[in-house]
């Protein structure tokens, strides 16, 4: 009886040997959704991983370093993606009426962001909290927006086992096109504890993707692009016992 890994093998073998396939979504995200299609993944956004137990990210060669774990809105407040944004957030070059924010922050240290105040993230293990600290341009600081372990936790369990697939890329006919070449399956999840602690090393960053409509009805509402947690490439491993690559 072939195992959840031997599927998975077995379906990205298949995918691998079309070569260049046209992508069935014109976005930033048509990798990822032409991959799935081709494995026969249905779209979702629940909780579960996407195929045979594994969650997928899938990548263009040559593409950033840096790869999105999971995505997650903060426990705390509700309405928290909101709150920043219209307390925090710089407005959009084209749209002068629209505020967005987008930043990227680390455990332990602040950035600067070109509306003013700066930002962090703080692990409290106490609390079990992990914070999203403001630093405002006076210096007082803004730390009332946070998750709680049991959300990451929750969060977490979507990447106990994963699948981490790259393909080379053209355009052909104004329409991009990709070949799915490389696949290294990430398996056994160490803990939610050591996830904390390569968050605490800086070794996993927290980005926030937060924009608004700039037409329609919901013009400057809030459109959150998936504000979450990432890690580079070559840290993936650190997440898990083994690995394979096929």
């Amino acid at each position: 009886m072939m195992t959840d890994l031997d599927l998975f093998i077995r379906d990205f073998n298949r995918v691998r040997d079309l070569g260049f396939t046209p992508s069935t979504r014109r976005s930033n995200t048509g990798i990822g959704k032409t991959f799935e299609d081709l494995m026969g993944v249905v779209e979702n956004n629940i909780a579960e991983p996407d195929l045979h137990g594994f969650e997928i990210k899938s990548q263009r060669n040559l593409s950033g370093s840096y790869v999105t774990l999971f995505t997650k809105s903060p426990t705390m407040p509700i309405g928290a993606n909101t709150y920043l944004r219209q307390s925090y957030g710089s407005y959009d070059v084209s749209y002068p009426d629209v505020q967005v924010l987008h930043t990227s922050m680390f455990h332990g240290r602040f950035n600067t962001h070109i509306a003013g105040s700066s930002f962090s993230i703080r692990i409290d293990h106490l609390e079990e909290r992990l914070y999203i600290v403001v630093q405002r341009a006076d210096g007082s600081l803004d730390e009332s927006v946070y998750y709680s372990f049991e959300n990451l936790r929750q969060a977490t369990q979507k990447i106990e086992n994963l699948a981490f697939v790259t393909a080379d890329t053209r355009t052909i006919n104004d329409i991009e096109h990709f070949h799915f070449t490389n696949a290294v399956i990430f398996y056994d999840f160490i803990s939610f504890e050591h996830f904390l602690d390569l968050v605490e090393q800086g070794l996993i960053m927290y980005d926030v993707r937060i924009g608004a409509y700039k037409t329609g009805s919901k013009r400057g509402k809030t459109h959150d692009h998936g504000s979450g947690f990432r890690i580079k490439k070559e840290n993936m491993s650190l997440l898990y016992e083994q690995s394979i690559v096929i």
